[in-house]
């Protein structure tokens, strides 16, 4: 009987672990085909001027929200970067194809510089603060280096297939820094971070498309749960040493 028990405190424990930190929804919806809507797709506020590899325009990070299907839910926000430049913006809802993107230098561009990032994800009980950048420009410069990570394998905006194409300005010296540090990056870190791409449009769709895009959670285990798993590893073992006996 006890053995159970420990077993049941070891299967509460790993699935703790594995919960994102945070209550967002968006991301409980990864991957399917569901509506997304953008709240500020035509730029605004929190967007700078960008001059790079096929575009000249305006860049920063877009928010909206990502869902199934009836009403809209309110924690389904988020916040979210193009990752595409053959296309513009649509408010929307527009259907997108979501899942989950493996790319490790993405993962680490996250890791240093993504703001409030120990608050895990954009809806608690209300919207967070987390990915809620300083100024136009660190977000202006986050979206360049996403650019640059997608689109070249280089993190230079010198070089290579994907460049800073005009002058220097606060952007681009902020795009390259960031780069360096993910160029420069060690550990482990990174690992905690789940990626998400968004498409469109959907595989199979004759429709026309719209910007895909690309957003992240963060988590970690708490304190408390990872002592819990350490007591549930305890308890198992000696409630299976004691069964030998």
């Amino acid at each position: 009987m006890k053995f159970e028990i420990w077993k049941a405190l070891f299967a509460a424990a790993v699935i703790a672990v594995s919960t994102p930190a945070g209550a967002a929804e968006f991301w409980s919806y990864v991957p399917g085909n569901d509506n997304l809507t953008v709240n500020n797709a035509s730029g605004g506020a929190g967007f700078a001027s960008v001059n790079v590899t096929g575009y000249s325009g305006v860049g920063g990070q877009f928010n909206g929200n990502f869902w199934d299907a009836g009403a809209k839910p309110v924690d389904s926000f988020f916040r979210f970067f193009c990752i595409e430049l053959a296309e513009h913006s649509s408010a929307g809802p527009h259907l997108y194809a979501s899942s989950l993107f493996n790319d490790d230098d993405l993962r680490k561009l996250y890791d240093v510089a993504y703001p409030n990032k120990s608050i895990g994800d954009f809806w608690n009980g209300g919207q967070t603060s987390f990915g809620v950048f300083a100024d136009a420009t660190s977000a202006a410069a986050f979206q360049v280096a996403v650019w640059n990570i997608v689109f070249d394998s280089d993190l230079s905006l010198s070089g290579g297939s994907f460049k800073w194409t005009g002058g220097a300005t606060a952007v681009s010296s902020a795009a390259q820094a960031l780069l360096d540090q993910v160029a420069a990056y060690s550990g482990s870190g990174y690992t905690h971070w789940s990626v998400y791409k968004f498409e469109s449009p959907v595989p199979g769709s004759t429709s026309s498309g719209y910007q895909n895009y690309v957003s992240a959670t963060y988590s970690v285990p708490e304190p408390a749960t990872v002592a819990l798993l350490g007591l549930a590893f305890a308890g198992l073992g000696a409630a299976a040493r004691r069964r030998r006996d």
